[in-house]
């Protein structure tokens, strides 16, 4: 994993590995996939948990 600042609600490894196959893969045929997934997760999960804004997101996680 990218060295990041970790927060509480972000996903321990033993959690990731119970999901990441659930995560659909990339669509051929169009641009390659840029995002590491697990960070797009954890800022789903930190919106959600924590309660906040889409526009307060955390600057560590992807647009």
């Amino acid at each position: 994993m990218k060295n990041y600042k970790q927060y509480p609600t972000d996903l321990t490894d033993e959690q990731w590995n119970y999901i990441k196959e659930l995560i659909p893969a990339a669509k051929q045929g169009g641009r390659p996939r840029t995002l590491d997934m697990r960070m797009v997760v954890n800022a789903i999960l930190y919106v959600v948990v924590g309660g906040i804004q889409w526009r307060m997101l955390a600057k560590e996680y992807p647009n």
